[in-house]
């Protein structure tokens, strides 16, 4: 006869089940104890499994644009590293700004937190809701990479690629 394998209790199953158990009045105290320490512990991997499937649905839904955006950027952080070393002094200054507003959006669409639905930045016809809402994760994501709390993104496309 061939031995078949248990299937691994889920963790809602494990909370129902530990739950059940606890309902109970001549438990001893060290078991309930014990179950209820069991029964926090797996609720905690419960929001973890939650949270983490529903990071996994958004970077499912919005990975299409989140890659097409940083393509088109990284672009135009190349077009306007070309520009800036072919630049006078006049110019300069106007499109070392306009660079550094590139790796700023750059970060933006690398660094979006991964529990939110992803606000576009080339979109156009925004609401003064998402724009704001842009805004300020725009600005948090600008602060931390300045601070060196998250890694400067844009910094591998800020120089041209060799000629091959």
């Amino acid at each position: 006869m061939a031995e078949t394998k248990k299937k691994a209790k889920s963790v809602k199953s494990q909370i129902r089940g530990i739950e059940r158990l606890l309902r109970k009045d001549d438990l001893p105290a060290t078991v309930r104890e014990s179950q209820e320490r069991t029964l926090d512990m797996l609720r905690g991997d419960n929001r973890d499994n939650k949270r983490n499937l529903q990071e996994q649905r958004i970077r499912k839904k919005y990975r299409m644009v989140r890659f097409f955006e940083k393509r088109k950027l990284a672009r135009r952080i190349q077009q306007s590293t070309a520009k800036l070393a072919a630049a006078t002094d006049g110019s300069r200054v106007h499109l070392e700004g306009k660079l550094a507003e590139l790796h700023k959006d750059f970060n933006y669409v690398e660094h979006f937190p991964k529990s939110q639905k992803y606000i576009s930045l080339l979109a156009e016809g925004q609401s003064e809701k998402s724009l704001e809402e842009k805004a300020k994760i725009r600005q948090s994501i600008a602060d931390q990479v300045s601070a060196g709390t998250l890694p400067n993104s844009a910094a591998k496309h800020a120089a041209p690629k060799p000629a091959s």
